[in-house]
């Protein structure tokens, strides 16, 4: 029986024989959830919609909610795929013409068949298309199961969504610990968000790493941060993306701002 780690060595190993793609993958993980990582997800691939074609996954094997927060109902789910009902392509939902989407599924009875070697069979799946693609985005579950740590382990970059709190501090933690025993030398980014002010932001970031240089000897880099707005919360209940329906708001202003960051990101490491 194989531990943990080694079974998702294996599983990122998959990835890196599967050679290079000029699509710039990201995963956008938290320690907990309630943070506002979905939210981000979905905002965050609707934003990059603007300069390309994006392929967002709901990682979540259990709990899928960027449905919920796009308003869309998509037929099919990542399930179909791998119970072999269905192509890849085959289940994807075109949010807008440059935005499909891999709805996630619940109801799961044998979840360790779906954080095993299903694992293997979606990561094979998202290279395969990668081509048509100029980002993959994974909305990972909020938990540190195996599914999460394999989407974790096998993209470009870790964008990993922490508030200030001490409970997401203490998750963050966690979850850069378990991602850096498997992969150690990740790409990591922190996004900081519902922060008051950029100080408090930078603030909540410093403490990540000051734990983080003492016991993993390594940080990870600062990518930007996301104001406390109440718009969200009235986008959530329309069930109308934040970014789109109301663009003028702090949050989505904010989000630009990170947008363009990750485009330069892209065009230096796929340079």
């Amino acid at each position: 029986m194989l531990s943990q780690k080694e079974s998702l060595s294996q599983i990122f190993k998959i990835k890196e024989s599967l050679g290079p793609s000029d699509c710039y993958s990201i995963a956008v993980a938290s320690g907990k959830g309630g943070v506002g990582k979905s939210t981000f997800s979905i905002n965050l691939a609707l934003g990059l919609a603007d300069y390309g074609k994006i392929l967002l996954l709901d990682g979540d094997p259990g709990l899928p909610d960027l449905n919920l927060i796009a308003g869309v109902n998509p037929k099919y789910h990542w399930g179909d795929f791998l119970a072999g009902d269905q192509t890849f392509l085959d289940i994807k939902h075109s949010i807008s013409p440059k935005l499909d989407l891999i709805h996630g599924f619940s109801g799961m009875q044998n979840m360790e068949w779906v954080e095993k070697e299903a694992m293997k069979k979606v990561i094979r799946a998202m290279h395969g298309v990668s081509h048509l693609y100029t980002h993959n985005i994974i909305d990972v579950g909020a938990s540190l199961n195996d599914s999460s740590l394999a989407f974790c382990t096998t993209v470009d970059s870790v964008i990993l969504v922490l508030i200030p709190e001490i409970t997401s501090l203490s998750d963050c933690y966690s979850t850069l610990k378990s991602i850096w025993s498997v992969k150690p030398h990740q790409d990591v980014k922190i996004l900081v968000n519902r922060a008051d002010s950029r100080l408090q932001a930078k603030a909540s970031y410093n403490n990540l790493c000051q734990i983080s240089r003492q016991f993993l000897n390594q940080e990870p880099e600062f990518l930007s941060w996301l104001p406390n707005d109440n718009q969200v919360s009235n986008a959530l209940l329309k069930q109308a993306p934040i970014l789109k329906s109301i663009p003028n708001s702090n949050y989505s202003r904010a989000l630009q701002q990170v947008i363009l960051m990750i485009n330069q990101i892209k065009a230096k490491t796929h340079s």
